[in-house]
């Protein structure tokens, strides 16, 4: 595997070559039971394919493709079970091992609350918990408990299936996170592959999610054709649209961070891939 740095405006973006690229038939078009934006996005991607252009599709991760609400589960519970922390804390312990993130929840703390933890800053037990929680939710090793949600994998599958070119741009870096994105990926199916699937990832830790991803696509040339940009934040919608208005935006209704007001009306947006 071979990576690729591409120059940005304020550092590299690091875009992972996967594997050695392969002729692929096109498919049949499937409209699956999805929402009816979706399937208008199938069909120009075939549109514009047989006229030799590609679409381009882009993609999120966390929240927006992934449900992280298991990985966020296993890293609760494995706390828990740490010899160290059953000695210490056995009654919030004991508690810990019955929490179950909802889907909607954003990071750790509102599901702690919701159990009854408190999260003053004198609470030793949730402010151990919750660095443990930043260590390895930010890392690779739990990756592989994310789910994606219902239909995701298929209309991705779909859309690169009917030509178009698909990109994983996500706030997730290299050093902590590449491993485990690319065997994430893998494991559920989504495509990579050199020339039309690949997964862009922040170079290094401590740059900001939002920037990062706005100048991804101040950097791309406005000729690029038809791209369509898929993302759980309002704040990232809100930048490109304000900085890049011909990117075509969808928001994915599932759970955000509430930095931000959820985007205007005009926005489209889903609740999910199926129906």
């Amino acid at each position: 595997m071979t990576p690729l740095f591409v120059e940005a405006n304020s550092g590299l973006f690091y875009q992972q070559r996967l594997c050695k690229s392969r002729t692929k038939k096109l498919l049949p078009l499937r409209m699956s039971k999805r929402p009816a934006i979706l399937n208008e996005i199938l069909k120009e991607a075939v549109t514009l394919k047989s006229s030799g252009t590609r679409l381009k599709a882009i993609f999120d991760l966390d929240s927006t493709l992934f449900d992280v609400s298991p990985r966020i589960t296993k890293i609760l519970h494995a706390f828990a079970e740490l010899p160290e922390i059953k000695a210490k804390y056995r009654k919030e312990s004991e508690l810990l091992l019955t929490v179950k993130p909802h889907p909607e929840d954003y990071g750790v703390k509102r599901t702690l609350a919701r159990y009854g933890f408190s999260l003053s800053p004198s609470a030793e037990f949730a402010q151990q918990l919750v660095d443990y929680w930043k260590k390895y939710f930010f890392g690779s090793d739990y990756l592989f408990h994310d789910v994606p949600y219902e239909g995701a994998v298929g209309f991705v599958n779909d859309l690169h299936n009917a030509g178009a070119d698909i990109y994983y741009l996500t706030g997730r870096d290299v050093p902590r996170m590449q491993t485990g994105s690319v065997a994430s990926l893998k494991q559920w199916g989504f495509p990579l592959n050199e020339d039309h699937a690949n997964l862009i990832l922040k170079p290094s830790t401590g740059i900001e999610d939002y920037n990062f991803k706005k100048e991804f696509f101040m950097k791309m040339d406005k000729t690029d054709g038809s791209v369509w940009f898929f993302e759980n934040e309002p704040i990232n919608i809100r930048l490109v649209l304000e900085n890049c208005p011909h990117i075509k935006l969808v928001y994915v209704d599932t759970v955000h961070s509430e930095s931000e007001a959820p985007p205007p009306p005009q926005v489209l947006r889903i609740k999910g891939y199926s129906t």
